[in-house]
């Protein structure tokens, strides 16, 4: 005998019956019933259905979770994977999230764990806004002249400027958010991932210097082959390359800190068979299993420096003779020679689908 008042007898049936069958139809159950056998075999201790039913609502019930996000955010903290694809799902399309009236009632840690998120695609006018309306929900009868103290004197004055007199404030202008990109083959929380990759750093942080994606280069508009990539990417400018291969969902691609053929390139050039290699401390390769994944991704850093990069007649690119190289329209990812890291050798030849490469520029 044991008291569970937060379990219904509904719930606890259902419970019995997977306890007993090891079978659970979840088809013709409403979402909000989902959420309370969530809760309840969490008490019950039962990890393995806590995992599957919040796997469930997100890949079987994306719409209703996305429409509840704001509920779920509030009232369902403690589950993890449940909680992480609202905050991405609200960062990817920020705005309607952002405008919803329930959005207002968001828990304030809730909603800062939200804005210091360097993937959220929004304005940062928009971004004041709400966080005024959301104030105002917050605090009835909120007024900004008791706070004066703390809002420095020159915006103090500036509002009241407008208000009063009708003097258009001076126009601010805010530095690029961390990680935005405008790409078809990666989304920003990549970005994110690539930047503290070239900052040698392993955690987010919003603290990180600002980086501009200047797109250079797509292969859907400007031709997939050696000619079309060494015209458009050529120059000496911090750039990165991504890909998308036919027949898998996987992701490749590399930074580096050189470009990828410099003609007139100053820095050290070693002779390698005849064609020109360019020396870099801070390339790298990496690769992403799909686009929906942030977590089983591979980087492999140079180690031989100075043929971090090779210049080849027939290759758009190569970094590390052959450790990712683009020749014509296929991808060939090995490490034979050695001179990256050994996380994403293979002898598959791919053919690439789609290719995009964007100069990275350090903000100011």
């Amino acid at each position: 005998m044991f008291t569970k008042p937060n379990i219904t007898p509904r719930i606890f049936e259902t419970i019995l019956k997977y306890i007993y069958t090891g079978e659970l139809d979840l088809t013709k159950q409403l979402c909000e019933d989902i959420l309370e056998l969530l809760i309840a075999s969490d008490e019950l201790l039962l990890e393995e259905l806590v995992e599957y039913l919040q796997e469930y609502l997100i890949q079987q019930q994306k719409n209703w979770v996305q429409q509840n996000s704001v509920f779920i955010l509030n009232k369902f903290a403690s589950y993890k994977k449940l909680q992480d694809y609202c905050l991405e799902s609200a960062c990817e399309d920020s705005q309607p999230f952002i405008t919803s009236k329930n959005s207002l009632l968001l828990d304030k840690d809730i909603l800062y764990s939200i804005l210091e998120r360097n993937d959220l695609q929004i304005k940062e006018i928009d971004a004041w806004n709400y966080l005024i309306k959301w104030g105002i929900e917050q605090t009835p009868g909120f007024e900004i002249r008791p706070y004066k103290d703390i809002i420095p004197n020159h915006i103090y004055d500036e509002v009241e400027d407008f208000y009063y007199k009708g003097i258009i404030p001076e126009t601010i202008n805010l530095p690029h958010r961390v990680g935005k990109i405008e790409s078809k083959i990666i989304k920003s929380k990549h970005a994110n991932i690539i930047i503290n990759w070239i900052n040698k750093k392993g955690l987010r942080t919003i603290n990180d210097p600002h980086y501009e994606f200047k797109l250079i280069y797509r292969g859907s508009d400007d031709g997939i082959n050696n000619n079309s990539f060494k015209n458009k990417c050529k120059g000496q400018i911090a750039s990165l390359v991504v890909i998308k291969v036919q027949g898998s969902e996987k992701i490749f691609g590399g930074y580096s800190s050189i470009g990828f053929n410099s003609i007139g390139n100053l820095l050290l050039i070693k002779n390698n068979n005849g064609w020109p290699s360019y020396y870099s401390l801070n390339n790298f390769i990496f690769s992403f299993e799909n686009i929906k994944d942030t977590h089983n991704m591979k980087i492999s850093r140079v180690i031989n420096s100075s043929k971090a990069i090779l210049d080849y007649y027939d290759n758009g690119f190569n970094f590390g003779q052959g450790s990712l190289c683009m020749k014509y329209q296929n991808l060939y990812v090995n490490n034979r020679n050695g001179i990256y890291e050994n996380n994403l050798n293979t002898d598959i030849v791919y053919t690439i689908e789609e290719i995009e490469t964007f100069n990275v520029i350090r903000c100011k």
